[in-house]
């Protein structure tokens, strides 16, 4: 008889950062996922909470003020604003359900009210719709929020998989996605003057011809998996560089606190 066993790594905040003190930390201190699931670490220990209204098969991002409050939380689809009800404007974004990171929510460096949503499109739509970004105003409807731009095309086709990596000073970050069926990297340098929308590109590694295939940056950023490689990332220039085939791969992967150690699932046969 013959047993698959997957091993699934869950990540919620795919914005790594490897300083003394992180200032952020308190921004994953909700966590929305799943069917109506949730977590609250607002306490210094996890607690369930089943307030939320998400529900996703996959990726899903939420996202705290400094201070550890709820901001909002998506999907991919919906945007749900801090009292749990769909923010003005949020309906019908381009990320996907069943995307293994449909979606990531990255403020924008040195503002307290403006957020962008980065989605990517799932296997079912065969990568299509591709990774495009929506932005969110809080000083807008009395703090609640709303979505001020949707569904700005960046590239298509995508694979499922995108991460963001930033610096101690908060300055910049960067958001690396890629594409489907072959072995292309785009990254996108957010800064206080926003977007740019010109992306860094990088030609390396093995294609990428599974959609399901997370992608994280180790905590000081010089690293990135994806797929079947580990690679080299310059944080100044949002170049990849210097492929290491690995000799597996898996659903989920990530790396020790101190970069030194990468943590791979995979599936193995009994």
């Amino acid at each position: 008889m013959k047993k698959c066993i997957f091993l699934y790594l869950f990540i919620l905040l795919q914005i790594n950062m490897y300083c003394q003190i992180n200032p952020e930390a308190k921004r994953a201190n909700h966590w929305y996922f799943g069917n109506g699931a949730g977590i609250d670490f607002s306490s210094g220990t996890a607690i369930a909470d089943v307030t939320g209204n998400l529900n996703s098969w996959e990726g899903s991002a939420s996202i705290s003020d400094t201070n550890g409050d709820l901001l909002f939380y998506t999907n991919g689809d919906t945007v749900w604003d801090r009292t749990h009800n769909i923010m003005v404007n949020g309906l019908g974004l381009f990320g996907c359900i069943s995307s293994v990171q449909g979606v990531i929510i990255i403020p924008k460096p040195f503002s307290n009210t403006v957020f962008y949503i980065f989605t990517v499109d799932c296997a079912e739509n065969l990568g299509i719709k591709g990774m495009n970004y929506s932005i969110v105003d809080l000083s807008l409807n009395s703090g609640l929020g709303v979505v001020t731009l949707k569904n700005q095309f960046l590239f298509s086709p995508s694979a499922e998989s995108m991460a963001a990596t930033t610096n101690c000073s908060m300055d910049s970050v960067w958001l690396v996605g890629h594409e489907y069926g072959n072995n292309k990297f785009y990254a996108y340098l957010i800064t206080k003057e926003g977007l740019n929308a010109t992306p860094i590109t990088s030609s390396i590694g093995t294609p990428v011809t599974i959609y399901e295939s997370q992608m994280k940056f180790s905590p000081n950023s010089k690293k990135i998996i994806c797929y079947l490689d580990l690679l080299d990332f310059n944080f100044s220039n949002g170049t990849i560089y210097n492929s290491i085939q690995l000799p597996l791969t898996g659903y989920g992967s990530s790396f020790s606190s101190d970069s030194k150690k990468l943590y791979i699932s995979s599936s193995v046969t009994l």
